[in-house]
């Protein structure tokens, strides 16, 4: 796994890629300087991983520390670079200076090719990396494919991967110990009353095992009283809120119907973890976070309460039917991702 990949090694495979390039350009001066951003730049991302951001970084440095290639007055001045996750959001444009960074907060319409004129730059954007150095462009191998980055061990990528994972293998059919006993019956028609705490247990016990540089608890607070059902943290200051949100109808020990939930209970998730967020920013300003809304998706077509067997057209009538989000908070925020609508089969009778 991750902690037995040798990030150094990996560091020292892109610098020799990229040395006789700079040195081509800028002899050995160029080479101080680029080994000056190698070092740099995994720094950047223990702070904000790069695939939380949508839009290019752009990291360069002069080969004259006092050059100023971009407009410093429209630069924000730092020094720590646990500023960055306050500032830059999606996408940002950092100079390394000596002793201080200057930042800005949007990379939109930055000339790269300028840049490289009197500068080495690196460059990410959607897990494609990049040095430049006057003509000379050099992409990055990509050596690890499920890494973002080369300079960085993945987090919410791989939590990405894992939900979707969880997903196919585990909800999808029910094949966790747990998750099966959020059922009422054997069909996978009717959930039982309350079946959320074996929800998330199943999945916070899936990402625990299987996110191994990470720490994964339940039910944690963004504030004084409002608890997320799981908390994923990083080392250093990564962290993701998951909420979960259960769609389908539930029976309690009597067989009476306890709950018919559809569309708008997805959508008040989505509402409730765009809540958290927010009150996560003022508990955990300097962290990079991200929310994710995972919604189990058990409904059935045409359940009544004595329904004990279903043919397939009514099992699966859900299968693809999507949600319709308004707000689509996962478009007009940069700390929510798309949410991730998990169907669950039932068992159903051959239609002859």
């Amino acid at each position: 796994m991750n902690s037995q990949v040798n990030i150094e090694l990996l560091k020292e495979t892109a610098e020799a890629d990229f040395l006789p390039a700079v040195y081509k350009a800028y002899s050995q001066p160029g080479l101080d300087v680029l080994r000056k951003i190698l070092k740099i730049i995994p720094e950047v991302y223990q702070v904000t991983p790069p695939d939380k951001h949508q839009k290019k970084i752009v990291i360069f440095k002069a080969l004259n520390d006092s050059s100023r290639p971009l407009s410093e007055a429209t630069a924000k001045k730092i020094t720590d670079l646990r500023e960055l996750p306050q500032c830059a959001r999606n996408g940002f444009v950092l100079q390394c200076c000596d002793g201080f960074f200057l930042l800005w907060v949007s990379s939109d319409g930055i000339d790269v090719s300028q840049l490289a004129k009197e500068s080495i730059v690196y460059t990410y954007e959607l897990c494609k990396e990049y040095f430049f150095a006057k003509d000379e462009i050099k992409e990055i191998r990509k050596i690890l494919l499920n890494w973002p980055s080369i300079f960085c061990v993945p987090s919410f990528s791989n939590l990405t991967d894992a939900l979707e994972d969880y997903r196919l293998r585990r909800a999808r059919m029910s094949s966790c110990l747990l998750f099966v006993e959020a059922w009422a019956d054997k069909s996978r028609l009717f959930l039982k009353n309350g079946p959320e705490s074996k929800m998330r247990k199943s999945l916070a016990q899936f990402l625990d095992d299987t996110l191994r540089d990470a720490e994964v608890r339940e039910e944690q607070n963004t504030d004084a009283t409002h608890p997320v059902d799981i908390k994923v943290t990083w080392n250093f200051n990564r962290l993701a809120l998951i909420e979960i949100k259960w769609l389908g109808d539930s029976k309690a020990d009597d067989g009476h119907v306890t709950a018919q939930y559809r569309d708008a209970r997805a959508k008040e998730g989505a509402q409730q973890l765009a809540d958290y967020m927010d009150n996560n920013k003022v508990q955990a300003p300097i962290h990079t976070s991200l929310g994710y809304l995972v919604v189990i998706d058990g409904r059935r077509q045409g359940l009544t309460p004595e329904t004990a067997t279903i043919n397939r057209d009514a099992g699966f009538f859900y299968e693809n039917k999507e949600i319709e989000y308004n707000p689509k908070y996962h478009e007009i925020r940069d700390d929510f991702k798309p949410p991730i609508r998990m169907f669950v089969e039932p068992i159903y009778l051959n239609d002859k």
